[in-house]
């Protein structure tokens, strides 16, 4: 069996630590993409999981969106991958398909170890 160094292990993050620059928390503006994309009902939507400026910061996102007009009523779309929404919907198709996968090979505890 494998021996685990906790302390080791902990210097070793403590040593290779860095700073965040710029990083901010943008879990309000990917909630409302989320609501918006899967066109949440009104009665599921947690308001207060965002703020009015996530609202706008999204909506600056989704007018960003190139669409092109096929015909009368018909849109599609020229798939930006570092758009908001395409990014959020390529990472919900990808859990989708990992959840959905019917080749899964499950581990027992034992097998798995966390360095």
């Amino acid at each position: 069996m494998l021996e685990f160094d906790i302390s080791k292990f902990e210097a070793h993050l403590q040593f290779r630590d860095k700073t965040s620059k710029g990083v901010s928390d943008k879990s309000g503006f990917i909630n409302v993409i989320r609501f918006m994309w899967n066109h949440y009902p009104l009665e599921e939507i947690d308001f207060t999981s965002f703020s009015y400026n996530d609202v706008l910061k999204s909506l600056d996102a989704m007018d960003e969106l190139p669409l092109t007009q096929l015909d009368d009523s018909d849109e599609y779309f020229f798939v930006d991958p570092h758009n908001p929404f395409m990014a959020y919907a390529s990472i919900e198709d990808a859990i989708a398909r990992l959840y959905h996968d019917k080749n899964k090979q499950f581990h027992t505890d034992d097998e798995i170890i966390f360095i």
